[in-house]
């Protein structure tokens, strides 16, 4: 009867010690990447929505409305860090500031470039390879006038309205080649992470460029 009583408390002990430890690796692992697991799905969800919204003040013909969501979006992505709605949220505030403001190109050139001095790979790369293309759009705008600008030497650059086509070119030229910076390291982002802000071709032609590196260098 005694060693019944010894078996018993135990089994009693036992039970309770692997209550205690079950209870211990639920509060340290299955809690935490519950509640990890839900700020994600909230996380999508405010994005999703938020850009429902700015959508439908973009079809109503908002622009301001929709910049004001996309400015909101936008200070979320640089908090969680997720460089593929960064990267969204800037393109469109490019797209609804030249809806809004007048001379929009040189001040989105400008956004650009201060966006680059803070952001880091890959965004960075990302944002030379939009600059060289915005650099490129501004002189095919202004072709005629940039035509009779002569080289500028010893003048403030920080004027893009003073720039020659010397300049331009110049400007253009190492911007792409800076979106190419790291090579190694953009060998290793696949493209799907950016789907969002791809306009998806053929099968055949994104398996030509599964890499961000592949992307930025065609």
């Amino acid at each position: 009867m005694e060693e019944f009583r010894i078996c018993f408390r135990n089994l009693v002990h036992y039970n309770n010690l692997s209550m205690k430890v079950s209870l211990i690796f639920i509060s340290l692992f299955i809690l935490p990447l519950a509640a990890l697991f839900a700020q994600s799905v909230n996380k999508d969800n405010f994005y999703k929505n938020a850009w429902s919204s700015v959508s439908a003040f973009d079809a109503k013909g908002l622009p301001k409305s929709a910049l004001d969501e996309v400015n909101k979006i936008y200070k979320s992505a640089v908090t969680d860090k997720n460089n593929e709605q960064i990267i969204k949220s800037l393109i469109h505030k490019l797209k609804f500031t030249s809806s809004t403001e007048k001379d929009a190109l040189v001040q989105n050139i400008e956004a650009v470039s201060k966006e680059i001095t803070i952001s880091k790979f890959p965004v960075r790369q990302l944002l030379y390879s939009l600059r060289a293309d915005m650099y490129w759009h501004y002189y095919q705008r202004n072709r005629w006038t940039i035509g009779k600008r002569t080289t500028t030497i010893n003048f403030d650059k920080g004027n893009l309205e003073t720039w020659s086509l010397a300049d331009i070119v110049a400007q253009t030229s190492s911007d792409y080649e800076l979106s190419l910076s790291d090579d190694g390291a953009l060998k290793t982002v696949n493209m799907r992470a950016y789907d969002e802000i791809l306009i998806k071709g053929n099968k055949l032609g994104r398996a030509y460029r599964p890499t961000l590196f592949d992307f930025l260098g065609h």
